[in-house]
Parts: C-alpha cells; structure tokens; sequence
C-alpha cells in the first residue's frame, strides 16, 4: 500500500508541476524546475527538477526520455541529495514510469555542473533561464 501511495504521489505531482526551463546543456538536453515547489526549511531546500533528454537512454532495456527528480540541496554546505528519481518513456515526464529509485546520501555538488545551476536555482542564487 505504501509503494502505491508513493507512486500515485509522483504521479500527481508530476501532472500538476509548472515546470519552466531552467539550464540547456551543449547536447540540447533541457533541465526544467518547478519553482511553486520549492519547500525552504532552515538551509535546506526541496525541489522538483526534470531532465528531458534528445536522445533516449536505457535502463534494464527500458528507454527513457525524461527523469524526475525530487531533491533536497543544502545551501550552506553546497550538497544535494534525491529523495527520489523517476525516468518516463516519453519526454516531459510523459508515458510510462519505467524506473524509480529511492532516497540517496548526500553529495557535494561540483562546479560547473547542471547540479551546480540547480543548487543556485534552489537557493535563490540564480533564476531559471
């Protein structure tokens, strides 16, 4: 019943999410935010982020052209960690949820990368584009 509950909460979530470019990587590859889910509590922001890629990838055979991620960034401490990460066969979160994965330790965040752009996002250090 709770891994029902969990998936209908992605699934809902994800159909109700304003999602708005944030960062476009050199292959074309967009990262959206929804910025309305942005929960602050002392240094630590949750946000819902999504990657849609321009060329499928696989997992355990399944392609994906899309992963949600829900995350935790801690803006003192430069760190993110997922609380979960969901990949869909279609772009925009769109089509059948074929892998999903659960809570993940913290790690520092490198400079330069798309999760650098997302911490400051996240942080209110940097708008979406």
């Amino acid at each position: 019943m709770k891994i029902l509950f969990i998936a209908f909460l992605l699934v809902s979530t994800n159909c109700f999410a304003e999602w708005e470019v944030a960062l476009q990587a050199k292959s074309g590859t967009l990262t959206y935010v929804d910025e309305a889910s942005k929960v602050k509590t002392g240094t630590i922001v949750r946000m819902l982020s999504m990657t849609d890629l321009k060329i499928a990838d696989s997992h355990n055979g399944k392609t994906f052209k899309s992963i949600v991620y829900d995350a935790q960034y801690d803006c003192k401490a430069q760190q993110k960690k997922f609380t979960s990460v969901s990949a869909y066969s279609d772009n925009l979160s769109r089509g059948q949820m074929i892998a999903h994965s659960g809570a993940e330790p913290w790690q520092h965040i490198a400079v330069g990368s798309v999760d650098e752009g997302l911490w400051k996002i996240a942080c209110g250090i940097l708008k979406p584009r």
